[in-house]
């Protein structure tokens, strides 16, 4: 893979090359059989969904790192990748989120609400069911952005439910927001469930996002922001969306 080309798959490779050559690395192999570490990687498949990420990265590593494997279609199947954000990296925070957003409809019935990232599709999903009635939605209008059109095609089946009160467009964090068609100002609350990372410039995509916001209204970021373990490093690192220095720079504004 040319440096050009695929610079996020060059890095993590730079990364692995050295983390192999650590002593924390060595110590955690000393003296291991080839047959312990099949062993380990066995486990793994059954230890959870970080398990089973590392596992599907690992027996896919080299068509990865050559380019001939999508991260994205790779991690996206059975939903994986939204899984494991929701359900494991994040969910503390996206049970926070729920019963953050389920007090303010009650104070504000009638919101605005723009979600971005529809990559984290079960997540939106469990903040939409927390605001449901058997009359509809608890606010006015929710809209669901991403900056790719396949991503918010493949998310739509999971909002059938709710189709009538949603509305689905691309939003591109590095654009002019009116010429892309987005009103400012036009929304009372905006989430943001681990997609700012992939903006070319954090501080610039939050100056759009403030834009977006009507005065007086909310903003909820979850985000990867302390220092990566090993594992997170790995699964975050074939994913092109994933700029480490950028998640530094999101942590400090």
């Amino acid at each position: 893979a040319s440096s050009e080309a695929t610079p996020h798959l060059e890095r993590l490779l730079e990364w692995m090359k050295s983390s192999s050559e650590s002593e924390v690395y060595k110590s955690m192999l000393a003296g291991l059989t080839s047959s312990e570490e099949e062993l380990i990687l066995q486990k793994s498949l059954i230890s959870g969904i970080e398990g089973l990420m590392l596992s599907r990265i690992g027996l896919n590593l080299v068509s990865l790192l050559s380019g001939e494997t999508d991260a994205n279609e790779l991690m996206r199947q059975d939903n994986l990748l939204s899984r494991f954000c929701v359900d494991d990296l994040f969910s503390h925070n996206y049970h926070c989120m729920i019963e953050y957003l389920k007090s303010m409809v009650y104070k504000k019935p009638h919101m605005r609400i723009l979600a971005i990232g529809a990559s984290m599709e079960d997540g939106i999903a469990a903040l939409l069911r927390a605001i449901d009635r058997p009359e509809g939605l608890m606010v006015d209008h929710f809209d669901l952005v991403d900056s790719s059109s396949e991503v918010l095609e493949s998310a739509k089946p999971h909002f059938q439910d709710w189709a009538h009160s949603m509305a689905f467009k691309v939003l591109d964090l590095d654009g002019d927001l009116k010429a892309q068609g987005f009103e400012l100002e036009g929304y009372d609350m905006i989430i943001a469930t681990n997609t700012l990372h992939s903006v070319k410039n954090a501080g610039s995509a939050l100056k759009q996002v403030r834009q977006l916001m009507k005065p007086g209204g909310k903003l909820v970021v979850t985000e990867l922001i302390r220092p990566p373990t090993l594992a997170i490093e790995t699964i975050f690192g074939v994913l092109p969306g994933y700029v480490l220095q950028v998640l530094y720079a999101l942590a400090n504004h």
